[in-house]
């Protein structure tokens, strides 16, 4: 009891210099790769920004996406990846939006093809103390390429109907 006081005492001493800062994640860009069967692939391209004096170990994550209110994604990957202390490092997250998602994307969506969505992710970081889960949450647009566009799938489908 007495080594957990000590330990208490010194954490509060030294402040959080010795805790680490979890990783800063931002939505750098959203691709299309691909259709297929079960939907429209995506890539998710993240900047992950280590602001640590020392390198960060992610053990693995967390995450969920939603796309205006619409839940369109989430998973979770078990793997050990190091960034560089005082770097920012891409991720690309591969994703699938099922058909009936992307129905609901074109009804959220503005004329500019600008969508909003929620990143809500946990992290699994390695430190002094153990392993530590850092949570995370991000908002924001993304804007939706030309041929994606509600406008441009209205102009098709006409097309299409009137041959």
């Amino acid at each position: 009891m007495k080594q957990m006081l000590t330990i208490a005492a010194l954490l509060l001493v030294t402040g959080c210099s010795l805790l680490v800062k979890g990783p800063g994640v931002d939505l750098k860009a959203v691709r299309i790769t691909g259709l297929d069967h079960k939907g429209l692939r995506m890539a998710l391209v993240l900047d992950v920004r280590n602001d640590n004096d020392r390198e960060l170990v992610l053990t693995g994550y967390r995450y969920d996406l939603q796309v205006g209110s619409l839940p369109v994604t989430r998973g979770e990957v078990k793997e050990r990846t190091a960034f560089p202390a005082g770097s920012v490092t891409d991720v690309t997250v591969p994703v699938t939006l099922p058909y009936a998602a992307l129905a609901g994307l074109l009804q959220h969506q503005d004329d500019a093809g600008r969508v909003p969505y929620r990143l809500t992710a946990s992290f699994d970081v390695e430190s002094f103390f153990g392993s530590v889960t850092v949570p995370c949450t991000k908002n924001g647009t993304f804007t939706i390429p030309e041929q994606f566009r509600k406008s441009s799938i209205l102009n098709l489908l006409n097309g299409l109907l009137k041959k």
